[in-house]
């Protein structure tokens, strides 16, 4: 199921009520478009999703879990939040949009980055990262 908001608080809710959902963010480079769809006379902050190409991608948190919880009792609560950052090593969006993506969702993370590498550095050599396939068959030494 697909949700599509420019607001993460109904984002993460969708995620949370969904079980195991992922919040992906997106640049809308190559496809899309914000659609005005009411709810109850509240805007749902949607984007029609048209085509939207991988490369668009710019990351993804999740999973979320817990359909008893919601976003503000996340924001309460550090361990009903998610510990995955996947960043799309295809992704074609500036470092610039990528991070104020990220300022937007990074309360949503159980743990704070490493700060031997920042969300910035992530990005920036994001063609560079492992991926669990990958990490796999690496050999180990003894």
């Amino acid at each position: 199921m697909i949700s599509t908001t420019t607001d993460q608080r109904i984002a993460v809710n969708y995620a949370l009520h969904n079980q195991r959902g992922y919040v992906y963010a997106i640049e809308l480079n190559h496809g899309g478009k914000s659609v005005d769809t009411l709810l109850r006379g509240k805007s749902l902050s949607e984007i029609a999703t048209l085509n939207i190409p991988p490369e668009d991608i710019m990351f993804a948190l999740g999973p979320f879990t817990g359909a008893e919880t919601s976003y503000s009792k996340l924001m309460e609560s550090e361990e009903l939040r998610t510990a995955e950052l996947m960043i799309n090593p295809h992704s074609q969006a500036s470092l610039e949009v990528a991070e104020r993506a990220f300022e937007k969702m990074k309360a949503t993370l159980k743990y704070p980055l490493s700060p031997e590498m920042s969300f910035s550095e992530r990005y920036i050599n994001r063609a560079d990262l492992f991926w669990h396939e990958a990490e796999a068959s690496l050999p180990t030494y003894h």
